[in-house]
């Protein structure tokens, strides 16, 4: 081996070697086209927010180490600072006592500053189309059973604080035969989560969305308050890039996952 080969050799060695970990979780279902789930960590296109992520550790020279775990240990181990970071996480006061959102203010009453989000989602009511329910933004009327929402998420802590949740808990699949079957009223979950899966089912024409959101949120990267305190700037500059990506990019993204989408970021 030549001399500039061994030298480059060495360097490669020295810097891989010295490169900073982020070690970060993430739901391991599938919540198309944000990510694929554990599928994600095989492909190199692994959702839109899995990719976004991945260009920005490339961009700061960090090695990504990605868990797909069950969304409430997802978050236990961010509270517990067994990993550096969780998405696509929205925030919440108590969700604030666990981990560190892009804010000016640490107030625990502080929301962050929106323009560091990965995503803008709208969360409609998934409904039979033959139904007859009504949300005009405040009230909900014409339900019998109740709704549901995805496990641990905010959607479903909101409908469960206004007495909507029906008992126990319901994946995305079962919810919307349920609603096919006119068993559940409806099913809270993101836009293009949701409308991807129904193609898929063949439920598209059977099950439609009301018009006015049930919620909207802001995500985010959070991270773990260990991993903060200890690289305060580098997880700043990975905000800063991961909103870079969104506005530059967010759009291309979803068309790539979603052709023919209007959703934006």
């Amino acid at each position: 081996m030549s001399l500039p080969r061994l030298i480059a050799g060495i360097l490669l060695l020295l810097s891989s070697q010295t490169a900073l970990a982020l070690t970060v979780c993430y739901e391991e279902g599938v919540s198309y086209p944000y990510s694929l789930g554990r599928a994600a960590l095989k492909q190199t296109q692994g959702g839109i927010v899995v990719d976004m992520l991945r260009q920005a550790a490339v961009h700061h020279h960090l090695i990504l180490e990605l868990r797909a775990w069950p969304w409430k240990r997802c978050l236990q181990s961010l509270q517990n600072n067994e990993v550096d970071g969780a998405f696509a996480i929205i925030w919440s006061a108590e969700r604030d006592e666990i981990a560190v959102f892009p804010k000016e203010n640490y107030s625990p009453e502080t929301p962050p500053l929106g323009k560091y989000r990965l995503w803008r989602a709208q969360y409609p009511f998934f409904v039979n189309r033959s139904g007859e329910i009504h949300w005009d933004g405040n009230q909900i009327s014409g339900y019998r059973f109740g709704f549901a929402a995805p496990a641990g998420y905010i959607a479903q802590q909101k409908l469960m604080r206004s007495g909507l949740h029906v008992s126990g808990e319901l994946d995305l699949d079962t919810a919307f035969r349920m609603i096919n079957l006119n068993r559940l009223d409806g099913y809270v979950i993101e836009t293009a989560i949701g409308l991807h899966r129904l193609r898929e089912m063949g439920l598209a024409d059977q099950i439609i969305t009301l018009p006015i959101p049930y919620m909207s949120a802001d995500w985010y990267l959070a991270f773990s308050r260990g991993y903060f305190k200890e690289h305060r700037n580098t997880a700043w500059q990975i905000w800063q890039t991961l909103a870079e990506i969104r506005q530059t990019r967010g759009e291309e993204l979803m068309g790539n996952y979603l052709p023919g989408s209007n959703i934006l970021p």
